[in-house]
């Protein structure tokens, strides 16, 4: 599942999640759908933007509650971020190995990410 505020990059992610990597791709703008999202189905992996514009640095955003939820399922969780990868730690008490499993700091390139995405999602 691919969880991002930006519309257009929610759509470009998913084509070529699903095009490059061969992944069933659905997609949620907001929390409350993602939480359905995840209840009705059994998802490898989660791609989360955790901050919003506007947003909070608060360690109970409902993003990064959100985050523990999908561990709690064992759903590999994946970092889009434009804040540095030590704010997971400092602001928002998320901890690599245990809470998340990848971290992507934008802007990237979806094609030069492509082997390290797959090796998380098929871990």
């Amino acid at each position: 599942m691919l969880l991002v505020d930006e519309k257009n990059i929610t759509s470009l992610g998913q084509r070529f999640i699903e095009q490059d990597l061969g992944y069933q791709v659905d997609c949620a703008d907001n929390v409350e759908d993602a939480r359905q999202l995840m209840d009705a189905n059994d998802y490898r992996a989660l791609m989360i933007e955790p901050l919003v514009k506007g947003a909070l640095l608060n360690p109970h955003a409902p993003r990064i509650e959100l985050i523990r939820e999908a561990r709690k399922k064992d759903i590999r969780v994946i970092i889009s971020s434009t804040q540095p990868k030590k704010n997971l730690l400092d602001f928002w008490g998320l901890v690599e190995r245990f809470d998340y499993q990848g971290f992507f700091e934008k802007p990237y390139v979806f094609k030069e990410i492509v082997s390290e995405l797959k090796e998380i999602v098929e871990q």
